[in-house]
């Protein structure tokens, strides 16, 4: 059902499944991890977003802010995950907030990412000097070196769809569809072997530089306390694109 945010009726819709806080990863682990989704091929995000799965930073017992995600807004697919330079403040719930994101609008000419089975895998080091890599179907997509818990001292993921600002759809009169999508093979390890076959291919695409694929640009959006949020285009090319 829709639910309400921020004061807004018709905000968001959720069903996801999220690892218990014993389980969830801490600092300064290494983790693998794969989600396997099928998302129709007909199905759009006018106005609105879909994040097909997400970690959440926590500190405590209590998620503290927003991690990696991979959403489908707007009909374009993105992964979206905390730059070097964030900050932390209280928001209407007294918890805090994590700004200053790096977002790679990919592009679906080059990568196909719904109508069909997809295999992400991501490889994480979840630390002050840590490292974030993203393959999708066998192909190095993002790879990612520095800070990657901005504060936080676990992390947990999340799976299932997560549909927001669908309010800003209705307002504007656009009918969102009803939403399917289909998830297998999800899992979390220590090891690649365990949740993948050739995990030999994925690493001897990584190298010690950061680097992006598949993308039309990478996005760094910047908050500051009451202030807009203000994003630009790097305006790097579209192939081996340097953080």
């Amino acid at each position: 059902m829709d639910w309400e945010r921020w004061g807004n009726p018709g905000h968001a819709q959720r069903f996801q499944i999220m690892e218990p806080l014993k389980k969830v990863a801490k600092k300064n682990q290494t983790k693998w991890y794969r989600v396997e989704y099928f998302l129709d091929g007909t199905y759009f995000s006018k106005k609105h977003n879909l994040s097909i799965f997400d970690f959440k930073p926590i500190k405590g017992k209590s998620e503290v802010g927003v991690g990696p995600t991979f959403n489908y807004s707007n009909n374009r697919f993105s992964w979206t995950f905390n730059s070097e330079k964030f900050f932390t403040e209280n928001n209407e719930a007294g918890r805090q907030n994590y700004y200053n994101t790096f977002s790679l609008d990919l592009n679906q000419n080059e990568i196909s990412l719904k109508g069909k089975w997809v295999n992400l895998i991501i490889n994480a080091k979840w630390a002050d000097d840590g490292f974030l890599h993203l393959w999708i179907d066998g192909k190095l997509v993002s790879s990612y070196y520095g800070q990657t818990l901005a504060g936080a001292d676990k992390i947990r993921m999340k799976f299932g769809p997560y549909r927001n600002y669908m309010d800003d759809a209705t307002s504007e009169n656009i009918d969102i569809p009803d939403l399917k999508v289909k998830y297998a093979n999800v899992g979390k390890s220590n090891k690649c072997d365990d949740l993948w076959s050739g995990c030999d291919e994925l690493t001897d695409q990584l190298s010690n530089n950061s680097q992006a694929h598949f993308a039309h640009a990478i996005i760094l959006c910047e908050t500051a306390p009451n202030k807009d949020t203000k994003c630009r285009n790097s305006g790097w090319p579209q192939k081996n694109i340097p953080f």
